[in-house]
């Protein structure tokens, strides 16, 4: 007669698991009872390439003639770079603002999105105290090996979604 037992117990097992029971008395609302006009989507995510800002503690190095994205790789990336990280397993990435409005401006790298095969979403924010007087602002990153490729796209934002160049 040890079935009883058992047989009691798992009853009980399955009320409290599968919510039989009553619970302080809350009634759940039923289905038909919801507004679902007030039923929201999915924000859209995206893949993000993790990445570390390079701090330059021996001088940095001089900005770019001009504004946009440069992918450094193992084969490809400027002498002066050629002892700044572990080029078998890192990529550099450099990110330079050509618009004039934000001359003077610090920049700050805040997620890189895959938003597609071949382009990636740089958002970014601006810090008035972080950068250099009448410069454009610029950032460099340290990112793995291949996760960005030299011949992709880059779209600039902020986290507002203004779209910069």
């Amino acid at each position: 007669m040890r079935i009883v037992p058992f047989l009691l117990a798992s009853a009980l097992s399955l009320s409290l698991l599968t919510g039989c029971e009553s619970s302080a008395g809350a009634d759940p609302v039923p289905e038909d009872h919801i507004d679902l006009s007030e039923a929201q989507p999915a924000q859209e995510t995206y893949e993000e390439i993790p990445f570390t800002l390079i701090n330059w503690k021996e001088g940095e190095p001089e900005r770019q003639p001009h504004g946009g994205v440069w992918v450094y790789t193992k084969e490809k990336h400027p002498a002066m770079f050629q002892d700044t990280l572990d080029w078998n397993n890192k990529d550099m990435l450099l990110v330079q603002i050509k618009d004039e409005s934000y001359m003077g401006k610090g920049l700050k790298i805040k997620a890189l999105q895959k938003i597609q095969p071949k382009v990636t979403r740089i958002l970014v924010e601006f810090d008035e105290e972080g950068g250099r007087a009448g410069k454009a602002p610029r950032r460099y990153a340290e990112i793995p090996k291949g996760s960005i490729g030299p011949q992709n796209q880059f779209v600039i934002q902020t986290a507002d979604g203004k779209t910069i160049q």
